[in-house]
């Protein structure tokens, strides 16, 4: 399973004086003393220096694809002009113990940097129970939506069987079908000029009766999500998610008077006239 890191920075000075005379090499010189870690990111990731109090925020999630192991962290680094780090900025550490990082400036005095990255387990797995009673059926382990969303959750019940959206001779033109479409695709349905209702517009009204939740946050999922629902829960073995197994409506449009669908009787995806009356189960993302 994917694991979300936080790294946590402990920062510790030493300084080891050197003295300089005029023919060191220097030219008469002075040798600066900079020595600070300007900037630290991993990945996509920007940590936070405040230089006022000599720390790199340890706030910051990063989070770490399944593929890549803790002992192949490369983290890049930029130093003071002259300095120099050990270990060396791009090069793969192993994290799974603290390492610690020495610049040292120009005049040979260095300053040192404890790195720690501790390692937040996820609450919840595929087919558990959600926070608001539906299932889990879809866990970001590739952080692609990380600094978004970490799972899918499908709505405990289903809603009623209704027509794809009101507007059944019009394409959108640009709905999608991938993982983390299903929201855009909803609100595009409910844009459409002309529109009056739609399963779209039934998902962003629901409301699970008893959870706190903010209006607009369960949208229709898009094909590939309607794909997931129905491989990580309905298709288990007991299936999960108390499911008909009958066809249910995705957000995925095919043109002017179609849009996809999935049977869950037999786990097929079809193109089906917007007009046609589906079962319709809505999505969050959390």
């Amino acid at each position: 399973m994917r694991k979300l890191f936080r790294l946590f920075f402990v920062f510790s000075l030493v300084f080891v004086l050197t003295s300089c005379s005029s023919d060191d090499g220097n030219n008469g010189g002075v040798l600066s003393s900079e020595k600070d870690i300007l900037s630290f990111s991993i990945g996509e990731t920007d940590f936070d220096i405040d230089d006022e109090n000599l720390i790199i925020d340890g706030n910051t999630p990063y989070c770490l694809g399944i593929d890549t192991p803790v002992n192949l962290v490369a983290p890049l680094i930029t130093i003071s002009d002259g300095a120099s780090i050990s270990p060396a900025s791009g090069v793969a550490q192993d994290f799974t113990s603290p390492v610690i990082y020495t610049v040292t400036a120009e005049d040979g005095s260095t300053k040192e940097y404890e790195v720690t990255l501790e390692v937040e387990e996820f609450e919840y797995e595929l087919g558990d129970e959600g926070p608001t009673g539906g299932w889990i059926f879809y866990i970001d382990e590739a952080c692609a939506f990380y600094e978004e969303w970490t799972y899918l959750e499908a709505a405990p019940e289903d809603l009623d069987t209704q027509a794809w959206s009101s507007v059944i001779d019009e394409e959108i033109g640009t709905t999608e079908e991938g993982i983390g479409t299903g929201l855009s695709n909803t609100l595009a349905i409910m844009e459409q000029v002309g529109h009056t209702t739609s399963a779209a517009n039934s998902c962003q009204e629901y409301f699970p009766e008893g959870h706190d939740i903010t209006e607009g946050e369960w949208f229709l999922p898009s094909k590939d999500e309607l794909d997931a629902m129905y491989e990580n829960l309905h298709n288990q073995t007991p299936p999960l998610g108390n499911f008909a197994g009958s066809v249910y409506w995705s957000s995925s449009e095919v043109d002017d008077f179609t849009a996809w669908t999935q049977n869950f009787g037999s786990g097929f995806q079809y193109d089906d006239d917007k007009d046609f009356n589906f079962n319709v189960r809505c999505v969050r993302a959390f």
